[in-house]
C-alpha cells in the first residue's frame, strides 16, 4: 500500500514541475517609475502603523495617466470589497458557530453598502510598470501596457466607523435582530 502511494507522488511530481515552469511572463517591463519595486506591489502589505489601515488597488492601461488615475480610482472598490467580504465571512462563522441557519446577503449589495460610509481614504504612494507583452513570450498579441499600483491607506477610526455603519446596516438587511451576534462581528472585523 505505501508502495503504490509513493509510486503516485512520484509520478506527480514531474506534472507540478512541469505547471510551475510553465508560468512565465508574457512580457517584458521596459520602464518602471522607481526601482526597486515596493515591498508592498508584490505582496499582502502590512506597515505597522497605528493609526491606518493600508490596501493595494491595481488597473492596467495602454494610457498611463488613464491607468495611473484608474488605480486611484478604484481604491474605494478595494476598501470596500474587503470589508464587505469580512463582514460576510464573519457574519456566516459566527452565526453557524451558535447553530443557528445564515441568512444571505449578495456581497455585491454588501459592498454598495459599505462604500457609502467610506471616508479618509487617501493615496499613500503609487507605482507603475510599462510592459511590452510579446506573442514570441505568450501574449495574444504584440502590446504596449502600463500595470499601475496604488497604496491606499485608510484612518484606523473612519474604517472601524465604516465596519461599524456597515454591519448596522447588513443586520437591518437581513432582518436580524440579535445584538450579540452583530457585537461579536464588529469585534471580530476589527481584531
Amino acid at each position: 500500500m505505501l508502495y503504490l502511494k509513493m509510486k503516485k507522488e512520484f509520478l506527480l511530481l514531474p506534472l507540478i514541475l512541469v505547471s510551475c515552469n510553465s508560468i512565465k511572463k508574457d512580457y517584458i517591463i521596459t520602464s518602471i517609475s522607481y526601482s526597486p519595486t515596493p515591498k508592498w506591489v508584490k505582496k499582502e502589505y502590512q506597515k505597522p502603523d497605528k493609526d491606518y489601515k493600508y490596501f493595494v488597488s491595481k488597473a492596467e492601461n495602454t494610457n498611463q495617466r488613464l491607468c495611473e488615475k484608474t488605480a486611484s480610482a478604484r481604491a474605494n472598490l478595494v476598501v470596500a470589497s474587503e470589508i464587505s467580504t469580512m463582514i460576510n465571512n464573519t457574519y456566516k462563522s459566527v452565526v453557524e458557530s451558535k447553530n443557528e441557519e445564515a441568512k444571505e446577503l449578495s456581497n455585491e449589495v454588501l459592498e454598495q453598502s459599505v462604500q457609502v460610509y467610506l471616508a479618509g481614504v487617501e493615496q499613500a504612494e503609487s507605482y507603475w510598470e510599462k510592459r511590452k507583452y510579446t506573442k514570441e513570450l505568450g501574449a495574444e498579441k504584440d502590446i504596449v501596457k502600463y500595470q499601475c499600483y496604488s497604496l491606499i491607506k485608510m484612518n484606523k477610526k473612519n474604517y472601524e466607523r465604516a465596519v461599524n455603519a456597515s454591519v448596522d446596516k447588513m443586520m437591518r438587511l437581513l432582518q436580524e435582530d440579535n445584538k450579540e451576534i452583530k457585537q461579536e462581528i464588529k469585534d471580530k472585523v476589527l481584531e
